[in-house]
């Protein structure tokens, strides 16, 4: 198959607009909130309601990524095949997988975090339910730390993410990354 034939192939199987606003809206606020909690692990305190705000958008993430994996699961996505090499294409499907497995724990570790502290968030005026309520204010420290380890490596992984899908789109030429762009940023 020759790369323009490729090209429109892929250009075809676009990700649906809801997989690709879930996609860039929980990326943007990936993002945001591993910032925010790197400042805050740093002292660097902004405004006020900093902490606050990371922790609800730690659970607005984790609602989204739930009806994300539900909207995967139910719905068709591009494949992968034939665009990149085989081993390139098992590297990404572990990638995505651990990134999902990261986006579910990474919030979750938090959640289980301040609830050991003796804190019960409550989001949009409802408290969440206490999901670990057997540990106490003496596993703070491990959970912190897993928390922490965790949003580093998956922000290690989600560099890995976009450097993979800058040199698929910019050296290898094969577009995959167009996919996924909100249609306005796509040049078709």
């Amino acid at each position: 198959m020759n790369n323009k034939t490729e090209t429109n192939d892929l250009l075809q199987q676009n990700y649906s607009r809801v997989a690709i606003f879930l996609h860039w809206l929980i990326a943007l606020m990936v993002m945001m909130n591993i910032v925010g909690g790197l400042l805050f692990s740093c002292n660097i305190i902004l405004f006020s309601n900093q902490m606050l705000l990371h922790k609800q958008s730690g659970v607005i993430i984790l609602a989204l990524v739930i009806v994300r994996i539900i909207w995967r699961l139910s719905h068709e996505y591009p494949r992968l095949t034939g665009s990149i090499p085989a081993s390139e294409e098992v590297l990404a499907k572990f990638g995505q997988l651990l990134l999902y497995f990261l986006m579910l724990t990474v919030p979750l570790s938090g959640l289980i975090f301040v609830q050991s502290a003796g804190h019960n968030p409550t989001f949009a005026g409802y408290h969440l339910p206490i999901l670990m309520p057997f540990l106490t204010a003496s596993d703070v420290p491990q959970l912190e730390l897993l928390h922490t380890s965790l949003a580093i490596f998956f922000a290690t992984l989600i560099l890995g993410h976009t450097i993979a899908a800058l040199k698929h789109h910019f050296i290898d030429k094969k577009r995959v990354l167009v996919r996924i762009l909100p249609k306005f940023l796509r040049r078709e």
